[in-house]
């Protein structure tokens, strides 16, 4: 399970900095295409999910590894 949560920590990380980075030149036309700004939003979302979904995971299940007190 733990190898799952880090490949969806990887898989969020890419796809969300892929779409900030598309969002960006989307935005940076003259005449912005919506069309594309609304799908690279979409993407750059549902990758901050997939991160977030990931990281809860590999919390749930790698024990911590601060030593005990």
């Amino acid at each position: 399970m733990a190898n799952v949560a880090r490949l969806l920590i990887a898989i969020g990380a890419v796809a969300a900095s892929v779409g900030f980075t598309l969002l960006g030149m989307a935005m940076s036309y003259i005449t912005p295409d919506q069309t594309a700004i609304r799908n690279w939003i979409v993407l750059m979302i549902a990758g901050l999910v997939v991160l977030i979904a990931g990281v809860v995971i590999y919390r749930g299940v790698e024990p911590s590894r601060l030593p005990e007190q």
